[in-house]
Parts: C-alpha cells; sequence; structure tokens
C-alpha cells in the first residue's frame, strides 16, 4: 500500500509449511483470512474487556486491592512501548506505511494512558492532566482503529462484520468470567487475564509489508462461511438479540434497598454488558449475510434508530433502569461501529470518503459534549437521562440522513466493483500463469514467484519482493522449474507464451 485505503499490489500469500535448504520445517505462518479474523477477534474481545476489569477493582466491595489495579496498568502502559519498540525494528507494517508515523501514535497512545491514570502510577496529581490524557488517548486510538478497519476491509464488508460479531461475543464469554470470578480466589487472574491481549495486538500491529495479514487482492478474497442472500437471517437475528433485553428485569436481584455501588449494582452492570455484547453481536453477525445495498443498509440504521427511540421513551416512561442500560449499551456499541460501516460502503472506485467519517465522529462528540454540560447545570440535571436518549435518537436521524440517501451506488458490496472490471477487460498474461499453476500444482507462494519470473525478475529480485533469503528463493524456482519439466528462465517464458497464445486463442472461440 502506498497510503491509506490505496493497495497498489496484492502480497503473496504464505504457505502452511515449506521447508528449508536443509531440510527443516519453517514455524507455521497464519494463513489469510482465518488465523487474521480469530487475532483480531481474540484480540480485540480481550482488550474490550479492560473496562470491565477496571470497575471491578475500582468498586468499593472488591476484593483486591489498588496495588493490582496500579500494576495491570503499568504494565499495560509498558507493553504498548514494547509494541512501538517492535513497530520501530520494521520499516512498513501491516498498519501503518510509515515508520515514524506507526511510532508517534504510539507515544501518543501510551502516554495520554500514563496520564490519565497518574493518580495511581506517580506521586501528585495535576489538575486537568486526567482529561487531557482521556483527550490524546481517544484520538490515537480512533488513529488506530481507523486504519485498522482501512486495512482489513480488503477482505470484504462482510468479513470485517463477522470480525467485529465474533469479538462480541467473545467478549460476552470474557465478561461471564468476571462475573463467575469476582468473588472467588481468581482475583490475580482476573488482573492478568486482559494482558493476553496484547501478544494479538502485537502482531496485528508489527505483522511485515508481505505478512499473511496482507491484503492479497478481491480475487483471493475467501470467506471461511457460506454465502446466504436472504433478508429473514437478519431479521432473525434481531428477533433473537431482542429478547436478551426482558431477561434484565429478572436480574434486579442483584440490586439492595440502599443500590449504588455498595450493592449489587457492579453484577448488575456487569451481566447488562454482558447481553449488550452478546445481542450486537448477534445482530452483526446476522446482517453479515446479506447483499449490502441500501435496502439492507436502511433496515440496518433503522434498528438502530428503533432501539434509540425504545430507550428514550422508557426513560421518560420510568421504565426498569436495568433494560435501559442495555438499550443504552446495545445502541452505543452499534453507533461506534456504524459510523465506520458506511463510510467504508459509501466510497467511490474504492476511495474512502473520510470527511464522512470525521463528520460522524463530530456529531457523537457533540452530543456527549451536550449532555455533560446538561449534567453540570443544577438546574438541568434531573432530566439527563431524557436528554440523553432524545440526542441519540437525534444523532442517528442525522446519521441516516448523512449516508442513506448521500451518493451511493446502487450495490454497495466492494466484492462487486471489485469484480465488475475482471468481467470486462480480461488478462491473457494473467489466465495463463493461473492456467499453469493449476496443472503443475503449484503452491500459493510457487504461483507468485512464477508470474515474477515470467516477468523477467531474478532470484534476487524475488529475494527482495518476498522478503526472504536468497536460498530460499533460489529452492522454490528450482521447485517450479522440476514441476513444470524446464531448466532455464527462458524455458519457462517460451512456456507462459505458448500457454498465453492457447489462451486468446480461447477468447476468440465462438461459445
Amino acid at each position: 500500500m502506498n497510503s491509506i485505503g490505496n493497495v497498489t499490489a496484492p502480497a503473496p500469500e504464505k504457505a502452511a509449511a515449506e521447508p528449508k535448504p536443509g531440510g527443516a520445517i519453517r514455524r507455521r505462518r497464519f494463513t489469510v483470512p482465518y488465523d487474521c479474523f480469530w487475532i483480531a477477534a481474540i484480540g480485540l474481545a480481550l482488550e474490550g474487556c479492560a473496562g470491565e476489569f477496571i470497575r471491578f477493582f475500582e468498586a468499593p466491595t472488591a476484593a483486591a486491592g489498588n496495588d493490582l489495579m496500579v500494576l495491570y496498568r503499568a504494565f499495560t502502559i509498558v507493553a504498548l512501548f514494547v509494541c512501538i519498540a517492535l513497530a520501530a525494528r520494521q520499516r512498513r507494517t501491516f498498519l501503518f506505511d510509515n515508520r515514524s508515523f506507526a511510532i508517534v501514535t504510539g507515544i501518543v497512545f501510551a502516554l495520554g494512558l500514563g496520564m490519565y491514570y497518574q493518580e495511581q502510577l506517580f506521586v501528585g496529581h495535576a489538575p486537568g492532566t486526567e482529561a487531557l490524557g482521556f483527550a490524546l488517548t481517544t484520538v490515537a486510538g480512533y488513529i488506530f482503529l481507523l486504519i485498522w478497519f482501512d486495512r482489513i476491509m480488503v477482505y470484504g464488508i462482510r468479513n470485517v462484520l463477522i470480525t467485529v460479531a465474533v469479538a462480541l461475543m467473545l467478549r460476552s464469554v470474557f465478561q461471564l468470567l468476571i462475573i463467575a470470578l469476582q468473588k472467588g480466589p481468581g482475583t490475580l487472574v482476573l488482573a492478568l487475564l486482559p494482558l493476553a491481549s496484547l501478544p494479538f495486538l502485537m502482531q496485528v500491529f508489527t505483522a511485515s509489508e508481505n505478512h499473511a495479514l496482507e491484503a492479497t487482492g478481491p480475487q483471493r478474497s475467501t470467506s471461511p462461511f457460506p454465502t446466504l442472500r436472504n433478508d429473514r437471517i437478519v431479521l432473525a437475528a434481531i428477533f433473537v438479540a431482542l429478547l436478551f433485553i426482558p431477561l434484565l428485569v429478572s436480574l434486579n436481584v442483584f440490586q439492595t434497598e440502599g443500590g449504588g455501588e455498595s450493592g449489587g449494582y457492579l453484577p448488575l452492570r456487569q451481566v447488562g454488558c454482558l447481553v449488550a455484547n452478546l445481542a450486537t453481536g448477534l445482530v452483526l453477525f446476522g446482517f453479515s449475510y446479506l447483499q449490502h445495498t441500501r435496502k439492507t443498509v436502511f433496515i440496518f440504521f433503522s434498528v438502530m434508530v428503533a432501539l434509540a427511540c425504545l430507550g428514550a421513551f422508557g426513560v421518560m416512561a420510568g421504565l426498569s433502569s436495568s433494560i435501559m442500560f442495555t438499550i443504552g449499551s446495545c445502541t452505543r456499541k452499534c453507533l461506534d461501529f456504524a459510523v465506520l460501516f458506511p463510510a467504508y460502503l459509501f466510497c467511490k472506485q474504492g476511495t474512502v470518503d473520510y470527511r464522512r467519517f470525521l463528520l460522524a465522529r463530530a456529531c457523537t462528540a457533540t452530543g456527549s459534549f451536550v449532555a455533560g454540560v446538561i449534567n453540570l447545570l443544577p438546574t438541568l440535571s434531573e432530566i439527563v437521562p431524557t436528554a440523553m436518549a432524545l440526542c441519540l435518537i437525534g444523532l442517528f436521524a442525522a446519521l441516516i440522513t448523512l449516508f442513506i440517501f448521500g451518493d451511493a451506488p446502487d450495490s454497495l458490496a466492494p466484492s462487486a466493483a471489485a469484480e465488475a472490471p475482471e468481467q470486462v477487460i480480461r488478462s491473457p498474461f494473467r489466465d495463463a500463469l493461473d492456467q499453469i499453476a493449476a496443472e503443475a500444482n503449484l503452491t500459493a507462494t510457487e504461483g507468485t514467484i512464477l508470474g515474477l519470473i515470467a516477468r523477467g525478475h531474478n532470484a534476487e529480485s524475488v529475494r527482495k519482493t518476498l522478503l526472504v533469503s536468497v536460498n530460499t528463493a533460489k529452492t522454490h524456482i528450482r521447485n517450479i522449474y522440476a514441476k513444470l519439466g524446464v531448466h532455464s528462465q527462458q524455458e519457462l517464458i517460451a512456456l507462459v507464451e505458448a500457454t498465453k497464445r492457447e489462451v486468446l486463442e480461447s477468447y476468440n472461440r465462438p461459445e
């Protein structure tokens, strides 16, 4: 990639296990896209549970002291600096094309996190430091998130939806562990479990340019799930998700007469987050099976508006706070992803319109700011829940107007736009290479090297392109020669040219 969102050339796929010249087996590399999705899903799920652990340790009834929380935060910041150091060793990574930009963004993120937890990590406390640290962390975090979505979008919007849905459902499983272990001897385990996400995040942040996490082009992008084109799937998923909301009515047994943090408020909040994550994951997972057109996107946003309206009118009617908490949590999680989702769907010729994304984030930030200002005013503090719910409805309505009725193409699936040019313009050279690779049973890596050799590249050029040693490149070339029955590069080029002529003749034959 030469810049954010512009894929210049497909990177080669990595074989599962390749023999070295000495006969040893190289360690298995991650495959595309299966392991990529699991790495991202597990990392996002574990990292997202950090807030639940923080609430658990900061609660007055928590059995653990402050020391564990300080150690957790300190080691998290240290691990972030380790990620920065690993990223600095490579000129280009999966997320960043520029080493300096990766280092600066990571340092800002770690610095903001340290400022936010300054009171627990250092002696003394400066006024306004927490707010500044929160702002720095939020800005750097959204940069990471935006670039990560930009990179992962080459696999198709459906696979991105599946990744986020699996991450949310895994997060609900981890939150269930929090509820089960918070009164037992597993306090130390709970303190260290979020750190397990760091290796997964390091793997994504420090992947090299031609690592298996890199894009392989729309033509090689495959999905591990069957393709279904049925609107009933998303409707069924939404219906199942809504069934979880009444479940929280029975959770009032966790609340004591006094209420607040000293009672059972913490388990109630955690169970609410669990149900909200599970419901949101089911909605996104069901939506991933649809063909993404104006109609399906409109259905998705309409459901979000319906949930927001239900939460608003529920607050005004004085319904159970547990239901309102779950609805609000679910809609906020969907909103965080929804403002990213249309930014990539509503694009022209594969170019992402980042202005839409920034405008959507500005709308949500404005709503939070207005709600905070209302909360500070004594005369208006009693209507904060209603005001926040109404702001949420207005934001969803603004987003629908912005995205649904914008200048979007009729078909919003990225794969359709990517496959359209191939149906009109055919490449005899590419088809000849694919035919030779299929007949000789070449691996994905050997097929990539075949194309390089056919274009006149030597072993040194192959080494630089694949980022492997010269001996490994020569071994691949010898294996290709043996499978094709040729003895030199000239014979291989002649074979490709002959196959190319056959392909051209097949183009001219009447069907």
